[in-house]
Parts: C-alpha cells; structure tokens; sequence
C-alpha cells in the first residue's frame, strides 16, 4: 500500500497546479477585461443658456446695419466632433469618448449668433440668406480650442480672432484677438464644455463693447490683442459626476488633496439656514439660489465662509482662494510617529487646533488642513505660541498645497528639523507604499490543538520579520502581507527549544469600478520550516497510524516528530466581488463575496486521537491527517480600528461553504488588539478561531499575549 503514495502526491500536486493555474488565468482575465471595459461615449454641447446681459450693450433702438455672420473658420485639427486634449507644446491627443455633438465650427458660430441677437444691436442679424443685403460682416477666426492637461492641472484654451468689416471684407472696423486659459479644478470634460462656452459668450460681449464703440467714433478702426486667463494652481485630479438634473444645479469645492482627508463643509440659504453637507471634491445637486458656504479646519468661529449664486443647469465652481497644509512626523530614520503638534495663525496668535503624526505602517492615511492663507506657526511637545524651542513657521499660499515634514528627536521628541521635501520623501506622494520591521516579543500561548481537553500553554521568545506592500491608487488596491516568525519555547517542566516557526504570505488585487465596489483576487499560503515534536516530561509510549492505516509503535519515548517541514502547508485562493464600506484615517471594514477554493496538504502531520490499551500496556494514539481538498463559495469581513489610548484592533474572517454536500464548512477567525504603550514598546493579543471539520472536529483557539520590542526598518 506504501507503493501508493507516490502516486497520491502526484495526483495531489497536478491539482494544485490546476488551481494555481485556473487562479492565475482568472486573474489576468479580469485585468485585462477591467482594461477593456465598454465605455459610453458621451456627447457635448456648447448651447447658449440666458447669460446675464451686459446693460449697456442692450439697445432699445438698434443700429441701423445689416450683420452677415459668416461660419467660423477653425483648422481641421480642431474642427471635428474628436475634442483635443494637449499635455504640452508638442503632444496632443484626441478623445474617443467624450465628444462634441457637433462640429465647433457650428456651435461657436450659433453661441455668437444668439448672443448678438440677445442685445438688439443690428436692425437684421443673418447667417447667409438675404447675403446680398449685409452692409457689415462679422467672421470669427478660431485658431486654437483645447482641454489642457498639465500634469495634474486642468484647464479649457480658446485663442480666437473676431472681425468686423465691411460687406466686401476689404476694410476692417474692429478686430479683437484673445486667447484664454481658464481652470477647471476638475478632469470633467461636461466642465470643459462649458467653460468653452463661457469663453466664447465673455469674448463676443468684450467684442461687442469695442463695435459699439466704433459704432459711436465711425471713423477710428479698433483693434485690440487681449490675452487674459487664470493662472494653474497646483491641484489633484478628482472626478466629477457628469448627471444633472431637469432644473437643477452643482455646486462643486474643488479638493486640492484627497477628498476623504479634507474636511467636510456646510451649506447654508442666504438667511443661514442650514441646507447640506458637502464633500471637497465632490458635486453637489441643489436648487438654483443664492447660497452660503463655511468651510476649513478650526473651530466654527475660524471656518471660512463664501456666498455662492448656483444656477440651473450649470456647475458653479469655486475657485480655491484658501491653501491646505499636511504635516507628515518623522523622526531621524524616517520612521512615522504620532508626534502632537498645534497650529498658530502669527497674525492673531489663534490656535487652529491639533493634530499628531500619522503611522503609516498601520494603514493610516495623512490628513488635510484647510486654512486661510497666511502665515502660520506649528509648535510640538505641547508648547505654547510664544515658545522659542519646538517650533517652525511657514506661509500659506491661496490654492496651493504645502506638505510639511517635521523631524523629530525619537528619544526627546524635539524638532531636528523641519521644512517642505519636494523628493519621495515627501510621504503624501506615494502611492505604493513599503514597510518593513522587526519584532521582538515574549509571549504566552494557550493552544487546544493537539487536545480539545487538554490545552498547553508555553512561554516562548521569538522574532518576526514584517513586511507590507499597499498601492492604492484608484481604481487598483493591492495588498501584499508576509509575516516569517522564528523563536525559542518552553513547556512546562521542559527546557527552551526552537520550536515556534511561522511563514505566512497574503496577495489581494482589487479592482473598483465604482468607489466602494469592486472585483477582488487574492491567494494566501502559510507553512513552516522546522519539524515540530511534542515533548512530554516523562515518557509515554505511541501508536502513530498514517493514512494507509499502517501502524507504528514508539515505547518509552519522551519526545517525538508529528510534523514535519513545510508540511502542513495550507493555501487559499478567491475570486469574486468587495463592498468598502468604511474607508478612512481610523477605520476600514470590507465585505468580500465570491468563489474560493483551499488545499492542506498534511503529509506526515499526526493530530492526537486519544488513548488506548494494547495488551495491557496504554499508548498515545496519533492519526496522520488527511489532505483536504475545497472549493465552493468563501465570505470574507475584513476590517481595521484605531480606537481611543493609542488601542488598534483588526479583524479577518474567512468562511469557505463547499460546492461538495459531503464536506462541512471550514471557518477562520483571526483578531489582533494593538495597545502601543511607547514609540517600539507595545503590547498585543492574538486570537485565532478556527474550524474545519473535515480536520479537527472541534472549534480549535489559539490565543496569544505578546510584550513586542519593534525597530522599523523602513
């Protein structure tokens, strides 16, 4: 029977590499079905909308000219319904799903139109019948209409010549030359849209004002080269939804940094009466009206605050007048610490409030400070405004970032130094993320595994090697875990020995196609290195019985193997879909749904079975495990805490429901509490639950307190 084994494995290991394979295949399957994803293609419209009209072009009685507007001349680059994106001097690209509805050429020619007849000037106003009987002709030249993509600034470009001659275009009146660049805040390309047609309908209102002019002084031709826009500030991408509806209007506060890391703001009536809430970055819907807005960092009192007028149909975007501050704390080898620090406006000595260095190695994110712009003084270690140690100051600019990093002694927590790291050192800019440290712990470990009736505790010394990897930049999230433990134990009335020894490896790819939902592919393998032996502190004797119910006998034996290296060795893979629930600073919980699969292969892994009498002599009975083999649907809640007096929980929970009736469900529960008592010193408990039926027919608990000495590497 022992001739079978060979074959059993090799059975076993062409599966493994089926479903490693099968795991892989899906894997690219959905990237590359992410990368292809069918996009609607959406049309734009450069339409005229009742702009306020400038009064003094608005005349009662028109002047007594007939006006030809002739179609905009535009260069065949531009003049398609493909809009041109420029990313710099010599780089241009067209879009393939955002579109104009119609040629530019049209649009701009019938926004100029409308907008001529809206103010009455010219006794008849034609595009091309009755062309015979124009006395004046207006011809407008576009050279040049592109969204502008700067790195990551946005802004829509005009640069046009408008004419006025005479009906045989040989004798021009007024000519009036412009080229505009306006930021947007925002990616949106409906935003684009229309400020395109904010520009055209500004520029022909200044054209106009210059014919009117004219019309008053008939014998002085005007020209006039205007170049006029807003200047780029340094912002961040940040998408904007393009779905209005009938009658109503957005208002949109562009976030310069992360939107969940700025804080929230409020909207108010004209009379203050509360309306909403708003996220930076994020549109919000309301009805047309004029509102108040307060927003930023500090107290009520310190918020700022804006009057805004929305206006149906339209998005009315602020533009960023107020400057956002991070601070990043580190001490002199780059490791984060959650450091106090406080916030002082120099002009008027107020405190804007505190705030503490961010650790990033446990997944918290920097926060964002919206203030006035000014300038500031930041003090650490509690001190006050007028300290002369543990401070630094530095200005605010309007509609800029400055990310502080502020050095801090580990041992003293004084101020090394201080100042803007333009490098990646500059944490806030990372998207993929790296940590690496090294624990040293003492622990106690209460363990059933080997005997449901019988736990064994055991005082064990060890060190842990860990590293993480997290890129989170949307719509990818990847996480890669990898925890090595290698330590010494002692049993009761037994020396130390190298026992506990731990290797354990989680990948998790998510996708979002929205920003809470997404598809998720992960594969987790944990194992070990060493032979595992139980040690009694007196001798016993055993009966071992493998799989082939071979038996073997091992009499007056004190210390014995029941593991082997590598062996067991358990892996997980999972496919399926993610709910982010919570998402922030302090809290994370994702639910997760889909189809799993798991292998434990078990080769000579003995599990106690109980005690019998042979021949009036009384042996310890060990059963070598089975390979278990799974595959059905697998549920997952995983989640993370930063609760109150510098306590972190986090929590995984995994339950996998065989497609196979014939097998029960396996369940894995692994919850760790963090309480950091100082900056390397912290203590944690582990426990883990864990039920597989088909393995130990009981709730197996594995339950940890560590003192945990840490040195983070990076």
């Amino acid at each position: 029977m022992n001739n079978n084994k060979p074959k059993i494995l090799s059975i076993l290991q062409k599966k493994t590499v089926l479903v490693l394979t099968t795991i892989l295949m899906a894997s690219l399957l959905l990237v590359s079905c992410a990368g292809v994803r069918i996009v609607e293609k959406k049309h734009y419209l450069m339409d005229y909308f009742s702009e306020p009209l400038k009064k003094q072009l608005v005349r009662q009685t028109p002047y007594q000219e007939n006006l030809l507007i002739l179609e905009t001349s535009i260069p065949r680059l531009y003049d398609r319904t493909r809009m041109v994106v420029r990313s710099s001097n010599t780089l241009i690209s067209f879009t393939n799903n955002n579109v104009w509805a119609q040629k530019p050429s049209e649009s701009i020619t019938n926004l100029i139109t409308d907008r001529i007849n809206a103010y009455n000037m010219f006794t008849r106003v034609q595009r091309k019948t009755f062309a015979d009987l124009a006395t004046l002709i207006l011809k407008a030249d576009v050279k040049r209409i592109e969204y502008l993509q700067i790195e990551n600034q946005y802004a829509a470009q005009l640069v046009m010549d408008l004419y006025l001659t005479d009906s045989n275009q040989e004798n021009v009146f007024v000519k009036y030359s412009v080229k505009r660049q306006k930021a947007m805040f925002t990616d949106d390309f409906e935003v684009f849209a229309q400020m395109i047609t904010e520009i055209v309908v500004e520029e022909t209102d200044n054209f106009l004002l210059l014919a009117d002019r004219y019309f008053q002084t008939p014998a002085t031709p005007i020209a006039a080269d205007v170049s006029s826009g807003d200047e780029f500030s340094t912002i961040t991408k940040e998408s904007v939804s393009s779905v209005d509806l009938l009658g109503m209007g957005k208002l949109l506060m562009p976030a310069l940094t992360d939107s969940d890391m700025e804080p929230v703001y409020d909207i108010y009536t004209s009379n203050w009466t509360f309306v909403d809430n708003g996220i930076m970055g994020e549109p919000v819907l309301l009805k047309p009206g004029v509102y108040n807005i307060k927003f930023g960092s500090g107290t009520d009192i310190q918020k700022q605050s804006k009057e805004i007028e929305v206006i149906p149909g339209k998005k009315t975007i602020v533009e960023p007048d107020w400057a956002c501050l991070t601070v990043n704390v580190i001490d002199e080898n780059r490791n984060s610490i959650n450091t106090r620090y406080e916030i002082f406006d120099i002009k008027t000595t107020e405190s804007y409030g505190t705030g503490r260095g961010v650790l990033e190695e446990k997944g918290e994110k920097v926060p964002t400070w919206v203030l006035p712009a000014a300038k500031y003084k930041l003090t650490v270690n509690s001190m006050p405004f007028n300290t002369y140690t543990d401070f630094v100051t530095f200005d605010l600019i309007p509609g800029y970032i400055k990310d502080m990093v502020i050095v801090v002694d580990s041992e003293t927590g004084q101020i090394r130094g201080a100042g803007e790291l333009y490098t990646d050192e500059t944490l806030r800019s990372r998207k993929g993320k790296i940590s690496s440290a090294i624990h040293a712990n003492a622990n106690i470990t209460n363990d059933n595994s080997q005997d449901k009736d019988k736990p064994v505790t055991k005082i064990t010394f060890n060190t842990q090697l860990d590293t993480r990897f997290e890129y989170d930049e949307f719509p990818i999230q990847y996480t890669f875990k990898n925890l090595i433990e290698i330590g010494t134990i002692k049993d009761t009335d037994t020396d130390f020995r190298i026992a506990q020894d731990n290797f354990s490896l989680k990948n998790t790819f998510i996708y979002y196609f929205f920003k809470y939902l997404g598809a998720y592919v992960r594969a987790d393998a944990s194992t070990h290195f060493f032979q595992e032996k139980i040690n009694n502190p007196s001798t016993a004797n055993f009966k071992f019985v493998d799989r082939n119910d071979d038996v073997s006998y091992h009499l007056n034996t004190k210390s014995i193997k029941v593991k082997n290296a590598i062996f067991p060795l358990s892996l997980k893979e999972g496919i399926g879909m993610n709910l982010r629930l919570l998402n922030s600073t302090r809290s994370n919980l994702n639910l997760r749904a889909g189809y799993g699969m798991t292998q434990d292969f078990n080769k000579d892994y003995y599990s106690y079975s109980g005690q019998i009498t042979e021949n009036d002599t009384k042996f310890e009975v060990y059963k070598e495990n089975e390979n278990v083999l799974q595959e059905g649907m697998e549920m997952s809640v995983v989640s993370s805490f930063m609760l109150p007096f510098n306590v972190t929980y986090s929590s995984n929970a995994d339950l996998l429901i065989p497609f196979d009736k014939n097998k029960s469900a396996n369940f894995e529960w692994e919850n760790i509490i963090n309480l950091r008592l100082v900056r390397h010193l912290s203590l944690d408990y582990k426990v883990n639950f864990n039920y597989k039926k088909d393995h130990n027919n009981y709730l197996l608990i594995n339950q940890t307190l560590y003192l945990r000495l840490t040195y983070f590497i990076y």
